[in-house]
């Protein structure tokens, strides 16, 4: 799940963040979680886990480039809740913690793997990841602790790669 989302109407509206609120000048911003966040692995959506993410964000050799030269600094600020300083104001910033890479909170387990997580996702989301045997399928079953009351609408979901274009073309004609 992203921490903000663009709405219909083009405004953004927190989603895993309760609020994303700046200070007078917009050079400080505070993103508070909601309460009650798991990810799938563990109970820890907490403001340590959200620090743990920017961290890695500001730090990390893609999206680093791009974050360094606009953030001075960050540190948790509650318990749910992490202030990130800016060099200079940033008034768009939650449209940011909406559209960009930045967006996603990766559990922490995922984010101290040797691999980044990547054969194993780890999340808030609806959906948990249950297996995936690459070029053959990916399947995951329903989040029962989703901080999203009444969803997911479905138990499980499996994706099934076609990568080949005709065999794709025949499997959608059939109806497979």
């Amino acid at each position: 799940d992203p921490l903000m989302i663009v709405t219909s109407t083009g405004r953004v509206a927190p989603y895993l963040a309760q609020s994303v609120t700046p200070n007078a000048d917009f050079t400080a911003w505070t993103i508070t979680l909601r309460p009650n966040l798991r990810f799938h692995d563990s109970p820890r959506g907490d403001g340590a886990a959200l620090l743990e993410n920017i961290d890695a964000q500001v730090t990390s050799p893609l999206t680093g480039v791009a974050l360094k030269p606009l953030v001075a600094g960050y540190a948790q600020s509650g318990p749910l809740a992490v202030t990130v300083t800016m060099k200079s104001p940033w008034v768009t910033f939650p449209f940011t913690l909406a559209e960009q890479q930045i967006c996603f909170v990766a559990a922490p387990s995922m984010l101290s793997a040797p691999d980044g997580g990547t054969d194993h996702p780890i999340g808030t989301g609806p959906l948990e990841y249950t297996e995936w045997i690459p070029n053959d399928h990916f399947t995951a079953t329903a989040n029962a602790a989703y901080w999203r009351p009444g969803l997911p609408y479905l138990g499980q979901v499996t994706f099934k790669p076609v990568p080949d274009e005709q065999a794709r073309a025949q499997a959608l004609e059939s109806g497979t």
